[in-house]
């Protein structure tokens, strides 16, 4: 066989071989490693634009933070945060986004030597690059979840931390404020009492009698995304996230 020839053969095996190569790793790993998937909180955009965040549990009982986003009205979502940031041992218990490009997630993590903290996962390009900042609580608290977590403006935001006093074993709650875009944290008030109920992260109302609402389905660890046009009178289910459907979250 000539050089041309041998030249030409070469190229195509190597052609083929790169067909039959993956393109692009998921970043989501086979849903056999998780024995659940819990939503906990919904912030809508528009009626096509939603986040849904919470945590994947794993085998084993640790939980893996989830963020969610589609652009379709949940008939696709995208799993983001995963490559950015370390999301084991991460719950996420609420969202706030400003506009489509900027938005914060928070949660507790439980680290390696068994401690609790306040965690803020922020993105300045709708969710494409995420940044993780700590709030400066003292590691001998016990932290039980982000109790109410808003936005003012572009750079200014509250997050409210639950927490239970070590002596009384009474709900206490710690208030932090930004005023970088959620870079850096400083506290307001600290192991006060709670400030009324916990808002409901579940639901998000858009205005003019539309809002979202996520809800456990009646097949055991599925959970629906619900919509509403008449201020939560009636619900309509748009969207199911399941665990089964974890590979198909791109």
């Amino acid at each position: 066989m000539s050089p041309a020839r041998w030249h030409l053969f070469f190229l195509c095996l190597l052609l083929a071989a790169c067909s039959e190569a993956p393109v692009l790793e998921l970043p989501t790993p086979s849903h056999d490693r998780y024995s659940a998937i819990v939503p906990t909180a919904v912030h809508a955009l528009s009626t096509r634009e939603m986040v849904v965040a919470g945590h994947l549990m794993c085998v084993g009982g640790a939980p893996e933070a989830l963020v969610l986003l589609t652009s379709d009205g949940g008939k696709t979502w995208r799993r983001h945060a995963v490559e950015f940031t370390p999301i084991q041992g991460l719950r996420l218990d609420c969202i706030s986004f400003v506009d489509r490009l900027r938005g914060w997630v928070a949660g507790i993590r439980v680290n390696a030597a068994g401690h609790t903290q306040a965690i803020v996962l922020r993105t300045e390009d709708g969710g494409n690059h995420w940044r993780e900042s700590m709030l400066p609580l003292q590691t001998d608290l016990v932290l039980t979840g982000i109790r109410a977590m808003k936005r003012e403006t572009d750079n200014e935001g509250t997050i409210a931390v639950a927490t239970v006093d070590a002596k009384s074993g009474e709900a206490r709650e710690c208030i932090f404020k930004s005023g970088d875009g959620g870079r850096s944290w400083m506290g307001v008030t600290w192991m006060q009492a709670c400030s009324g109920p916990a808002p409901d992260f579940s639901t998000f109302m858009l205005g003019s009698g539309q809002g979202f609402h996520l809800r456990s389905g009646t097949a055991q660890g599925t959970t629906l995304l619900e919509i509403t046009g008449n201020d939560g009178a009636s619900w309509m289910p748009v969207s199911e996230i399941s665990l089964g459907a974890l590979p198909s979250y791109y």
